[in-house]
């Protein structure tokens, strides 16, 4: 997945490090863009939709947190960082305490 990323990175790259004039056929051609940016990246996604990469990545950190865990973390640190607002939810609308 990485290598597919990597030949997109270099088309990309060359593609415009060589200009648009005629000499650089890349901008002028479909084919090349199918090939060598869109058919690498329809991979890629692929691969991101079929296995996800925290399945893969192990260790303390590899889980990615919940969005309760997120928004914990976000009132904890405008609390800390003193005279932040906290909105409230109640129903539709915001409060602010």
């Amino acid at each position: 997945m990485l290598t597919q990323m990597q030949i997109r990175i270099f088309y990309r790259l060359i593609e415009f490090s060589a200009g648009k004039d005629s000499s650089n056929p890349l901008p002028f051609h479909e084919a090349y863009f199918y090939a060598l940016e869109a058919v690498p990246m329809f991979f890629a996604i692929v691969v991101f939709n079929i296995t996800h990469p925290s399945s893969i990545m192990k260790g303390p950190d590899a889980q990615l947190p919940g969005i309760r865990a997120l928004m914990k973390r976000r009132s904890r640190k405008m609390g800390s960082e003193g005279g932040g607002e906290l909105l409230v939810a109640k129903s539709t609308t915001y409060t602010s305490v």
